[in-house]
């Protein structure tokens, strides 16, 4: 949902700033922000397989090398996570292009609000026609197609407060607590009846549905009203580190939540046990950010004032 949302500001605000949209410096710099931290992730995969007892087969690696890991049956291994990290990839080939063709030269918000609205409709039946064949490849349920709605809700949030903005924060300044209180019920409706695996009917078509609503309200009124006291917290300077590293933490982390076993270890080191494994996951994040991410983001920076 956040995906969905920065992508379609930084179109919107490229498009208004030069009247145009280059697709070739959104895939470089797309590029220079999410590969080299997952090279090197995917370089420490391979150290772990010669050094350690983890195997990974042949189809594994593929699927990683060609971000279509969310279309693999997901096991508690060390790369389990990459899966959603694929979805936003997908979304990145998919929506710049599509953001372009369906702009042209129109500047009104109602093309891309109905070519959103698709998806918000048809991932609900995705994702119940992949509960009811879970063997299907396409509509596996990590699939592209079952989670792109809530990629098109961060979308939708955009493209309403970059068009409708001055009347989205004049309706909402007048209550700015009701879509607080909404977004807060929206996720809790959405996670605690999957928690306990109950109301199904409900949960498997508009579970991510909800969430993203929820999320997407609760972006909404901290962009509009950042002095509620709900959102203040969001300005501590260790939340805004833990901002600045979270690609980075949320690749190595699995590695240190994994189970010991499948290092073939007989025995647990002190940076596999929790709660210790959260501190060596901050501190790979920290490394990783500063030496492999740092420099490419600078460079993203250069290139881009050339631009």
């Amino acid at each position: 949902m956040i995906s969905g949302f920065l992508i379609t500001f930084l179109l919107l605000k490229e498009r208004e700033k030069t009247g145009v949209i280059s697709l070739r410096m959104f895939y470089v710099r797309r590029t220079l922000r999410i590969l080299p931290a997952y090279v090197a992730f995917l370089v420490v995969l391979c150290a772990l397989c010669y050094f350690t007892a983890l195997q990974i087969p042949i189809g594994r690696w593929i699927s990683l090398l060609t971000f279509t890991e969310n279309y693999v049956e997901t096991d508690w291994v060390p790369y389990r996570h990459i899966w959603s990290l694929c979805v936003e990839e997908q979304f990145y080939l998919i929506w710049p292009l599509m953001f372009c063709l369906v702009m042209g030269a129109v500047r009104s918000s109602e093309k891309l609000l109905l070519l959103l609205m698709i998806p918000v409709v048809l991932a609900p039946l995705c994702r119940v026609y992949g509960y009811l064949h879970p063997s299907s490849v396409v509509f596996y349920k990590n699939s592209f197609f079952n989670c792109c709605d809530s990629l098109a809700i961060g979308c939708l949030l955009a493209v309403l407060t970059g068009f409708h903005g001055a009347t989205i924060e004049k309706a909402m300044r007048r209550r700015p607590l009701i879509p607080v209180v909404l977004g807060v019920l929206l996720i809790v409706l959405a996670l605690v009846p999957v928690r306990l695996l109950i109301f199904g009917v409900f949960t498997v078509p508009f579970g991510i549905t909800c969430n993203a609503i929820g999320v997407a309200l609760l972006i909404l009124a901290s962009l509009i009203r950042p002095d509620l006291t709900c959102f203040r917290w969001l300005e501590w300077r260790p939340v805004a580190a833990v901002g600045v590293i979270s690609y980075s933490l949320y690749l190595w982390q699995q590695l240190f939540c994994t189970s010991a076993q499948d290092y073939g270890l007989t025995s647990t080191p002190w940076f596999l046990s929790f709660p210790f494994w959260i501190v060596a996951s901050f501190c790979a994040a920290v490394i990783s950010y500063n030496f492999i991410e740092k420099p490419f983001i600078s460079l993203k920076s250069r290139i881009q004032s050339k631009a």
